[in-house]
């Protein structure tokens, strides 16, 4: 995208924004549905046998693995402010979804819902992550 920007190229940085955000759309869903249906497989993949362990882990990934969609939205954003010489909007992007919405929210829902409330926070956080991004879109 830089470089279609770099050239004063608006119809390609649209087309190639477009497609992008299809993957990272199609790729969240995909992680998000497979981490739902078969949150097994990451017991798998970290070989865990503990069978008290089990039930928590699987929860945990359950409601973790929502926060796919939205962390791929976010992530392409941190990727395209820059490429569009928007630094301030990757800086703030980066520090709402890595440091100030996840302490918030992880604080408020795990006071409020103990374990889970802290895997509900990541969720939270990317949702709140897209909607500054909507919000400051509609604004640009």
């Amino acid at each position: 995208m830089a470089v279609y920007y770099a050239e004063e190229d608006f119809q390609g940085i649209d087309y190639v924004t477009k497609i992008s955000l299809k993957i990272a759309l199609l790729f969240g869903i995909f992680f998000t549905i497979l981490f739902v249906v078969f949150p097994q497989s990451i017991l798998f993949i970290f070989s865990v046998t503990d069978p008290l362990q089990i039930p928590i882990i699987l929860n945990a990934v359950r409601i973790f693995s929502l926060c796919f969609l939205g962390y791929s939205i976010s992530l392409l954003y941190i990727f395209y402010a820059p490429s569009v010489e928007y630094y301030k909007l990757a800086n703030i992007i980066a520090i709402l979804e890595d440091l100030i919405l996840p302490i918030i929210f992880a604080y408020l829902f795990g006071y409020f819902w103990s374990v889970d409330g802290i895997w509900i926070s990541f969720s939270i956080t990317e949702v709140g992550t897209v909607l500054f991004i909507y919000i400051f879109k509609i604004c640009l």
